[in-house]
Order: C-alpha cells, then structure tokens, then sequence
C-alpha cells in the first residue's frame, strides 16, 4: 500500500490522535498499525522493529521514520499540507508556531517547574 504507515500502542496513553487528525485533514492515505505494550508498559518487539527505541507515535513514509508527534506533524504539514497548516518555511511566525508545537510536548501541572513560566496558571 503507498501511504504513510503510523504506529501506536494499543492503549488510551498515545499521541497519535493529532497526527491522525492531520492525515485525516489532508487526506491522506495512511495504515495504522496499533502494538500491544508489554504489562511493564515497555515497547513489544513488533514496535522495536519499526523503531529500535521502540517508540511510539511513529510514522513510516517511503522508508523514512520519524518519532515524537510534533516532528511527525511538522514533517506532514512541510511535505503534504501545501502550507494550509503552517506559517510559511523561513519565518518569523514559523519560528513562534513551532515553539509552541514543541511546547506541548511538556509535560505540564500547576504544581511543575515548568509553569514558573507559563502566564496561564497565574492569576
């Protein structure tokens, strides 16, 4: 099949759901391949074949792999979205929407280091 081949683990802790949406969005074609984690909640051989880390989301395009769900969003919106996506390569406005596509990979509460510098939660 041509498309993209994204994998996750088979369970509600994944961060695929936006890079499907954004298939989805751009309709593009795509397999998903979901893997059982093991009980210990470590990566089954099945995933560690696509990517030897055993990561998950992963995405799998024309033999390429990319991990990590910002950089798999990036890829698909700099390669197939036709800039419906995202502030044009080069940019400024680039720059500020990547660091907050990268920002919501942090794992943030009220009670971590990192709100010290997030406006959000100070009244």
């Amino acid at each position: 099949m041509d498309g993209i081949d994204a994998y996750s683990p088979s369970s509600k802790f994944f961060r695929l759901n936006r890079v499907l949406w954004l298939l989805e969005e751009i309709n593009l074609a795509y397999r998903l391949v979901r893997h059982d984690r093991l009980p210990e909640f470590m990566a089954p051989d099945s995933l560690k074949r696509v990517h030897r880390l055993g990561k998950a989301p992963v995405i799998v395009d024309g033999g390429q792999i990319f991990i990590e769900s910002a950089v798999i969003l990036g890829y698909l919106t700099d390669r197939y979205a036709g800039g419906r996506f995202a502030p044009a390569l080069g940019t400024l406005e680039r720059r500020v929407h990547d660091q907050w596509l990268h920002w919501t990979e942090r794992p943030v509460a009220p009670s971590s280091p990192a709100c010290d510098e997030c406006a959000l939660w100070k009244t």
